[in-house]
């Protein structure tokens, strides 16, 4: 089982899961080009989570992400301009936006500068 790190500080609790053979995985450990890409090549908008009959962000993500870091990661590009949705936990309907796109385009970083 894969678990989401969300609570790194409150005693081990990551440590004890770690060391139980289920690995970690932070909204930093997934990569945005593959989010960015798999929007750029829909006709439409994906949702996230286990979606049956549409596109889902969880196919650009490691598998067994879980559902609150897949939102996690979508907040994080939603608030860089990358893309555009709802990340409520309703539906999604996560769209890629010109700035998305000259990421791809222009193979610029996705990752803020430092001041």
């Amino acid at each position: 089982m894969r678990f989401g790190s969300l609570f790194s500080g409150i005693g081990g609790l990551d440590l004890g899961l770690e060391r139980a053979g289920n690995p970690s995985v932070k909204t930093s450990d997934i990569p945005e080009r593959p989010i960015l890409e798999f929007l750029a090549k829909l006709d439409r908008w994906a949702t996230h989570g286990n979606a049956r009959s549409m596109p889902t962000v969880q196919d650009a993500m490691p598998e067994g992400t879980p559902i609150k870091l897949q939102l996690s990661k979508m907040r994080a590009l939603k608030k860089r301009g990358l893309v555009q949705g709802c990340y409520c936990g309703c539906r999604g309907d996560w769209e890629i936006t010109d700035a998305g796109r000259n990421v791809l385009t222009h193979n610029v970083s996705t990752m803020p500068t430092a001041l």
